[in-house]
């Protein structure tokens, strides 16, 4: 029973993953202008400092909704309604840190400044900390044995 109930987390998981490196590998390769790394709020960027600002406020966003939902689990009583709020709660998590990334990969194809891939870094390394495997789950939903046989 624990393909039927992590399996479809643990392929979304990996699809989010799979398209931000995708998308900043093949950004990165497609590059024409020289890379450069500059903090200077003052550049001709338009994107800076708010994609970077955007993109950490993302983070905290995803991290703070997941909490939140996750919250709400001890009052639910049966075993399919905390997976469901779980599996909503890592959805809304990993949307917000993959529109982080890709946010930020976008600056950085327009602007080359190196910033912009080290926020979506941040970001695409949070979203593989995320990884919804069977122990995590059980720690985050503080499950206890007859439930942790059902994962």
């Amino acid at each position: 029973m624990s393909v039927s109930r992590l399996k479809p987390m643990q392929f979304i998981h990996n699809a989010f993953c799979m398209a931000v490196f995708t998308f900043g590998a093949i950004a990165f390769f497609l590059l024409d202008k020289p890379v450069y790394f500059s903090l200077n709020p003052t550049e001709d960027s338009e994107f800076y400092p708010m994609f970077p600002v955007l993109g950490i406020l993302g983070i905290a966003a995803g991290l703070f909704l997941f909490r939140k939902q996750i919250s709400i689990v001890p009052e639910l009583r049966t075993f399919d309604s905390k997976i469901v709020r779980y599996q909503t709660a890592f959805i809304i998590q990993s949307a917000f840190l993959e529109g982080a990334s890709l946010m930020n990969i976008v600056a950085f194809l327009k602007s080359a400044n190196l910033v912009f891939i080290v926020v979506a870094i941040i970001a695409f390394l949070f979203l593989l900390m995320s990884f919804p495997g069977k122990q995590r789950v059980i720690n985050d939903l503080k499950l206890e044995y007859p439930d942790t046989e059902k994962l």
